[in-house]
């Protein structure tokens, strides 16, 4: 069926692109917010709200922001200047809307697992390197990613089993397109039994699979980073 095979494309894509993402701003967000100033804690609260909020719930927001006439990212646009953009109905701004969306929700969880990373850093080394006179690079490149690096692993894993099996986001915001795998298995089986149809227990299979392999993987990273003394 070629517009299965459109559709695991596209949950790939989405998958991938959203990992990355996450996990260079998840970076950022995590070395900015160990650093000890005062009141960290409280930004730390504020980023990681957005993960406490369901799923359905950030797709009917951003639904609303992204609205052609009345959205708030439209409205900045025309008092800009700006021509609108079509953010849900157009096949070029479908797909990267959802992205944002997503980003938007779960980056906070790549950063608290970097956090706790970036905690088990060893502490003498660090010492030894800021007296030999080493950069904040050079200390980043050979002592903060080695350490953090299963960490990283393990995270990103993870974002990629929840993202390629997600359901609310994809579904509120790419109702035509984009259509990941778990929204088109919904609208071609929702109204038949998913099992009575050869198609349908294919796409059961391949979501199941990737996500287990994706969750196995991210155990086997976890316990690399616990043997590094990283607590996840």
């Amino acid at each position: 069926d070629p517009n299965f095979h459109e559709s695991f494309m596209v949950t790939i894509t989405f998958a991938f692109t959203v990992v990355v993402l996450e996990m260079f701003i998840g970076v950022g967000l995590a070395l900015m917010l160990e650093r000890p100033i005062l009141g960290m804690s409280v930004f730390r609260t504020i980023f990681i709200l957005p993960m406490m909020i369901a799923p359905i719930v950030v797709g009917l927001v951003w639904r609303y922001m992204y609205n052609p006439q009345f959205g708030i990212f439209n409205k900045t646009l025309k008092k800009w200047g700006f021509e609108p953009i079509p953010w849900l109905s157009s096949p070029d701004w479908a797909l990267p809307s959802v992205i944002i969306a997503d980003i938007w929700q779960w980056t906070p969880f790549m950063m608290l697992i970097l956090l706790a990373g970036l905690q088990g850093q060893p502490v003498d080394i660090l010492e030894a390197s800021h007296v030999d006179g080493a950069s904040a690079w050079q200390t980043f490149r050979y002592i903060t990613l080695p350490t953090i690096f299963p960490a990283v692993g393990a995270a990103s894993l993870i974002v990629f089993a929840y993202t390629f099996g997600a359901f609310e986001v994809p579904f509120l915001l790419g109702r035509t397109y984009p259509m990941t795998l778990p929204v088109w298995a919904y609208k071609n089986y929702s109204d038949i039994d998913l099992l009575a149809r050869p198609e349908g227990i294919a796409t059961g299979i391949v979501i199941a699979l990737v996500v287990m392999l994706a969750v196995v993987l991210a155990q086997m990273l976890t316990k690399a980073a616990r043997k590094r003394g990283v607590i996840l």
